[in-house]
């Protein structure tokens, strides 16, 4: 069973800062705890990712020999860690997807089923949630609309993530909504195509068996290259976030070699407009 991740990547950047700092100054975990009048289960967890309390990292920073005019840069990450995201107002739990995308720098998105999220028009999301077995309140969807469409703001600005999408043929045709959405959503996914930070491809459904015929899958990339690539899986119970290196490098290659045997981008924009023409 892959691992799931169960992290916040403010308090992850500061927890390996203080394992720099403590191996740094030539403490173990149970000598820097005594040090600081904490049990070493507590340290243990706080170096795992758990966040500290303002006195207990103003206490470590301190031994660990740093003076106080060092210490500003740690205290803002922990700020950072315990400052709720905008997905917080949304009923979104601290650790979930939208969180980890609103980190990365690269999303890598397999969509067996559906257009990607991040291409997601207005009248298709409402479709598509309209269709599930699972019965919400008109508040609720509105809510999940407005987390899909906030989601997107990723895609501009000055530092966009990137977006590398490859998209099954048949989720943009068999399993599309009635043609007045489709239509719009197709053009949608025309326009945002030619964006630098994206690149979009269809895979054709005549190419045989592949390691996409598994589900949807994405691999999210950091800025940080000491944060680790995270998978995250889709399925029939839900969803989960795989950090397992093993796990996720077997998916980075499985996104390579779908890419190799989808159309190209200019190709894939091409038949995605074949597609239009054709409604």
């Amino acid at each position: 069973m892959p691992r799931m991740t169960d992290f916040n990547f403010h308090e992850r950047r500061l927890a390996r800062s203080l394992v720099v700092l403590r191996q740094e100054a030539g403490l173990n975990q149970l000598e820097a705890a005594r040090a600081v009048n904490m049990k070493n289960q507590k340290l243990s967890r706080i170096e795992k990712g758990q966040a500290p309390s303002y006195h207990e990292l103003c206490a470590l920073l301190d031994v660990y020999g740093l003076v106080f005019d060092q210490w500003q840069p740690y205290k803002d990450r922990l700020e950072e860690a315990k400052s709720p995201g905008w997905w917080r107002a949304y009923g979104l739990a601290k650790q979930n997807f939208v969180s980890l995308e609103d980190e990365a720098s690269l999303e890598c998105e397999y969509q067996l089923g559906y257009v990607p999220g991040l291409f997601q028009i207005e009248p298709y999301i409402r479709a598509i949630l309209g269709a599930s077995r699972v019965t919400k309140s008109a508040r609720r969807t509105d809510l999940d609309v407005e987390i899909r469409l906030r989601r997107q703001r990723r895609l501009f600005g000055p530092n966009p993530l990137r977006l590398h999408a490859i998209v099954e043929a048949s989720a943009l045709t068999s399993r599309m909504p009635d043609a007045d959405v489709a239509i719009a959503q197709l053009r949608h996914i025309v326009e945002m195509s030619v964006r630098p930070n994206i690149t979009f491809q269809v895979l054709p459904g005549n190419i045989g068996p592949h390691d996409g015929q598994n589900g949807t899958f994405i691999v999210l990339r950091f800025p940080d290259p000491a944060d680790p690539d995270v998978l995250y899986i889709e399925h029939s119970g839900g969803s989960m976030h795989v950090e397992a290196a093993s796990q996720v490098k077997a998916s980075r290659l499985s996104f390579e070699h779908l890419a190799t045997l989808a159309l190209e981008p200019d190709e894939s924009r091409n038949w995605v407009e074949k597609v239009i023409s054709g409604l």
